[in-house]
């Protein structure tokens, strides 16, 4: 049994290893839709009914539901890590179109958050911006990170790539 277990755990790494090279060959969601990156503030109980997630990001229990309606979810993807303070996290939302993200884009307006459109500025643009929040931060690490894409709204965090 221990054998199965130690079998699992590498095959595990292995494919964790390899899904950031094998998706970027064949196209992911990095590639795919509408993107944007924001500095939002952390919200939810921390609670398992109500984990501590970045805004925008639903409820996994909401998520559920609407999905079992059949109801197309808001985000492809989204992944994200922390700001220095503890109290915000960098998050890059990817919607099926720009629509999705008008939330993101009027509480940006509003001054409530702060997002960039990551296709209109580059990445040293995109660095010396975030590194307001997160020092050391590099979008290049962040954007490969851990995004995972489901076909449904996944969400994960890239807090050990910063």
């Amino acid at each position: 049994m221990e054998r199965l277990g130690k079998a699992l755990t590498a095959l595990l790494g292995l494919v964790c290893l390899c899904t950031p090279v094998c998706a970027a060959d064949h196209g992911n969601a990095i590639d795919a839709g509408e993107h944007v990156i924001a500095v939002v503030p952390l919200i939810g109980a921390g609670t398992a009914d109500d984990p501590t997630r970045p805004m925008f990001l639903p409820k996994p229990h909401d998520l559920q539901a609407a999905l079992s309606r059949g109801e197309a979810p808001q985000f492809l993807s989204a992944h994200f890590t922390l700001a220095d303070d503890g109290k915000t996290a960098i998050a890059e939302f990817i919607a099926p179109d720009r629509q999705a993200l008008k939330p993101i884009f009027d509480a940006d307006a509003a001054g409530s958050i702060t997002a960039f459109d990551p296709h209109k500025l580059t990445a040293q643009e995109l660095n010396q911006k975030l590194q307001h929040w997160k020092k050391n931060f590099d979008v290049a690490t962040f954007r490969l990170g851990t995004l995972v894409s489901t076909g449904a709204a996944s969400a994960s965090t890239s807090e050990g790539a910063n």
